[in-house]
């Protein structure tokens, strides 16, 4: 397995370094693809960072359909090396479907660095949520960024009175406080 994780970073070196990139990239998705690897998600994760987004969405669209709780991990983290307004059903899709919270955070955290107004509906949506899990964790993600998109959600969220207590904490120890 170590050789193998090896081999997977050497073949992301040789992409990004010289004209054998596309090459590498089919290497990369086949591995990503084939349930009787072991490395999956590091192939994945490779080959989102040295791919075109429209040739490694739909692998991940693929890998997140799938049960495995490790793929699907892996499969979040590797939309953060696509993130655009494009990643933006995925992630909406990941959060609907529930996962870990780490995973839960993570897309949470890209939709708030999108930036996008599909991104910014779905964040609007979830801040107001009467899940306190889901509202904590947009809540989280739309802190940590200081943008006036993000800051105006949150503002509106505040003045509404709709925000837990555990939400409203996030907040004040946050950089978007002030704001």
């Amino acid at each position: 397995a170590v050789v193998a994780e090896e081999a997977i970073d050497a073949l992301g070196h040789i992409a990004q370094n010289s004209e054998l990139g596309e090459e590498v990239f089919n290497i990369l998705i086949s591995k990503a693809t084939d349930k009787e690897f072991g490395l999956r998600g590091p192939a994945l994760l490779t080959a989102s960072m040295v791919g075109d987004p429209e040739d490694v969405l739909p692998v991940i669209g693929t890998i997140l359909e799938e049960k495995d709780q490790s793929g699907r991990e892996y499969a979040v983290r590797a939309i953060s090396f696509v993130n655009g307004p494009e990643a933006v059903p995925y992630l909406a899709r990941i959060l609907e479907e529930g996962g870990s919270k780490e995973m839960q955070r993570t897309a949470y955290s890209l939709l708030a660095k999108t930036g996008s107004e599909e991104a910014l509906k779905v964040l609007r949506n979830d801040v107001y949520s009467k899940e306190r899990e889901k509202q904590v964790n947009t809540v989280w993600a739309l802190s940590r960024s200081n943008t006036e998109g993000n800051s105006e959600i949150l503002s509106s969220a505040v003045r509404g009175k709709v925000l837990g207590d555990d939400s409203l904490s996030i907040i004040a120890g946050s950089h978007a406080a002030p704001t």
